[in-house]
């Protein structure tokens, strides 16, 4: 168990339960299954993980059991394991709403880290902007919980958002390709796509997380504004009448549709959600849903 201001011991205990479940894990194993061990390799003992329902029963300590009344698996040293690349948008228009999406996206990143060590994958979050931030490779070690938890509480939203080119730099960069989970509101006027696709190149698995607030969500604007851009601080003077609220609903209806077009065409992984969702719903109803984590 690791002590972090982003949740509490008991959230923390139940996402222990999960797992983050690669593309190749959904289509060719049980639901809970992380590794398998092939004829030749290693076999030499590593560390425990914790039960998960689908798990082959042979790999149970029932010596443990027996006395800690805990079901645990034992981990090979031959095993395979994937790598978690959890990619975190930290542009300044990150920082709109109440709460943030910052805030509201740090929760996810954690949390989805907690859910990886904690099944024995490797996991690393980076941050980006108008390009890549510090970059932790991942790793699998628990103590490396700490680390990840105290660098997501320290980050703050800054910078002009540079989508494309910030993941082309990470795909270049990563030697292990695994699984990509980035978290964005995908608000960049140059798109989205180019960067997806530079990691499917790559053959990382995608999944996209989009963040919005309530605000761009639902805005609640009658009469006249001034809005400034959060990143470029360019200003555009508005009337909001009914018919321009009707018409910001329908030109959002088709961003949303373009984007889930896009990903199920190159077999992204897509889910959005607002930051008023609670976030437990969204990590263990939405993406345990959509068989992201089990």
């Amino acid at each position: 168990m690791t002590d972090s201001i982003l949740f509490d011991r008991d959230f923390l205990r139940k996402l222990e339960q999960f797992s983050i479940l690669s593309k190749k894990l959904r289509k060719g194993a049980v639901r809970g299954e992380h590794r398998v061990i092939h004829r030749g390799m290693s076999t030499e003992f590593h560390d425990y993980r914790n039960y998960n329902s689908g798990d082959d029963l042979r790999y149970i300590d029932w010596n443990i059991y027996g006395r800690l009344e805990k079901l645990l698996i034992k981990i090979f040293s031959g095993e395979e394991d994937q790598s978690v690349h959890i990619l975190l948008d930290t542009s300044l228009s990150m920082n709109d709403g109440n709460p943030a999406k910052m805030d509201y996206a740090k929760k996810i990143a954690g949390a989805l880290a907690y859910i990886a060590v904690h099944s024995l994958d490797r996991v690393g979050i980076t941050s980006f902007s108008d390009r890549m931030g510090e970059m932790y490779v991942p790793e699998r070690r628990l103590s490396s919980l700490r680390t990840l938890f105290s660098y997501l509480e320290a980050i703050e939203a800054d910078g002009s958002t540079e989508f494309n080119r910030a993941l082309r730099e990470y795909a270049l960069k990563v030697k292990r390709p695994g699984t990509a989970v980035i978290i964005s509101d995908l608000l960049d006027a140059k798109g989205y796509e180019e960067g997806l696709l530079s990691l499917i190149y790559r053959k990382f698995d995608v999944i996209v997380l989009q963040v919005l607030s309530e605000e761009e969500l639902s805005p609640r604007l009658y009469g006249s504004y001034r809005l400034i851009d959060a990143e470029s601080g360019e200003k555009l003077s508005i009337s909001a009448d009914k018919k321009f609220m009707d018409e910001y609903d329908t030109e959002l209806a088709s961003w949303f549709s373009s984007i889930e077009l896009f990903c199920r065409k190159k077999r992204i992984d897509y889910i959005r959600s607002g930051n008023l969702v609670p976030i437990e719903d969204f990590l263990l109803r939405y993406l345990r849903e959509g068989g992201m984590i089990g």
